[in-house]
């Protein structure tokens, strides 16, 4: 989700492919495009509902890398599900797996900055409304979540809210055809140091790579 005010109140370590390793000149990353209006930042959640467990969100680069730990208990009709999940985004391409089958899905994110051209911005905040303002999304007034000052998004085609800060996402509701889940944020740090080594592509995990387009995978 994107989208908010502007008051600034893991990996696992040979990949059948990871694409990690592209040549540093061809990365679309820059200091100009940003996802969210504070340059760093650690966020923790906790899920409840009818999915339960702890999120960790770790980003820099004005949320153009990222990384998220997940670790989630579903329970539905009496079946419980455990999972656990990094994701990651390098600015070129999202990468998810799971740490302890090592494998995992990668996709190109050239789409975003074709966005951005579409759009004629480089803030990926103000793409982020336009899309939510297209899938009928009404912003509603803002609320104070954390003593962050949030804007507060409604679908009620998905009957989900959100409540985002700078553009991240501290807290949404959502509940549909008996399930429901809540993530809320319960501590979060901003403008601090990310160690480098969080976002490194991890060279044990098979990757395959999902293309967007036909939603098909190639090896």
């Amino acid at each position: 989700m994107y989208a908010c005010n502007n008051s600034s109140d893991s990996t696992d370590g040979d990949a059948t492919e990871n694409g990690g390793d592209s040549n540093d000149s061809d990365n679309p990353v820059s200091d100009v495009f940003k996802r969210y209006g504070i340059e760093s930042g650690i966020v923790e959640y906790k899920m409840s509902g009818s999915q339960t467990g702890t999120e960790t969100l770790q980003f820099d680069n004005y949320g153009m890398r990222e990384v998220k730990h997940t670790n989630t208990t579903m329970e539905v009709m009496g079946y419980k599900t455990e999972t656990s999940t990094i994701s990651l985004f390098d600015g070129e391409w999202h990468y998810s797996w799971d740490p302890k089958t090592k494998q995992g899905t990668k996709m190109s994110e050239k789409m975003l900055f074709e966005m951005a051209e579409k759009y004629k911005t480089k803030d990926f905040k103000e793409i982020g409304e336009k899309m939510m303002e297209s899938m009928g999304a009404k912003k509603l007034a803002n609320e104070t979540f954390l003593g962050k000052d949030c804007e507060v998004w409604e679908v009620e085609m998905a009957n989900t809210k959100t409540w985002n800060w700078n553009g991240v996402t501290l807290k949404t509701e959502t509940s549909m055809m008996g399930i429901t889940i809540n993530s809320e944020a319960t501590s979060i740090q901003d403008d601090v140091s990310i160690p480098e080594d969080k976002f490194a592509v991890p060279t044990d995990v098979t990757f395959t790579e999902v293309n967007m387009g036909s939603m098909g995978a190639s090896n």
